[in-house]
């Protein structure tokens, strides 16, 4: 009579290689959480970033189509004053085909509260440029508005500082953009 022996594993082989697995899974799940953190890093700047050149780009269109910057304006009954993280801008009113109503003015009201920039725009009774208020940004951490004029109704450029910032589990990204935009009568 034979006797006949099967292969199989011994308990010794057995822990080997769950020991192997184990190491493989650990540096596994390191490099896909390390993955996860440089992502959602990366993610926070490019939505800074995007963010500074969002606001940046609106606030440089308005200041191009403007005619001038005003000190004081009140809208709504709202008081607005021209300064540091205000800026007030006179913007010619426009018909219904897009061309300059003469002597008809609106005004285009870019500030800070909180950590949020508003721009609000008041249209003369005569324009087709619509009523609006929006949140340009929720994540402000700072804006600056400076004039090339200590007169403001004779500044001829406005340059605006801008810095945005968000918040995650990875920490705090921030992005700061500068620039300067030349009024339409410059």
């Amino acid at each position: 009579m034979s006797i006949e022996t099967k292969k199989a594993f011994t308990l010794l082989e057995l822990l080997i290689s769950i020991a192997i697995l184990s190491i493989i899974s650990v540096i596994i799940a390191t490099i896909v959480i390390r993955s996860g953190f440089f992502f959602e890093k990366q993610t926070g700047l490019a939505e800074v970033g995007l963010s500074n050149r969002f606001v940046l780009d609106e606030i440089a269109t308005q200041v191009r189509a403007a005619r001038q910057v005003e000190e004081n304006f009140t809208g709504n009954g709202q008081n607005f004053t021209t300064g540091l993280s205000t800026l007030i801008l006179k913007l010619p009113s426009i018909d219904a085909s897009g061309s300059t109503i003469s002597g008809a003015f609106d005004r285009a009201v870019f500030y800070l509260d909180g950590a949020k920039i508003f721009k609000k725009v008041y249209p003369d009774a005569a324009s087709t440029r619509p009523k609006t208020s929006q949140i340009l940004t929720a994540a402000t951490k700072t804006v600056s508005f400076s004039y090339n004029n200590a007169s403001l109704a004779s500044a001829s450029a406005v340059t605006v500082s801008l810095t945005t910032e968000k918040k995650s589990a990875t920490g705090t990204q921030e992005n700061t953009d500068k620039i300067e935009a030349v009024l339409r009568n410059y």
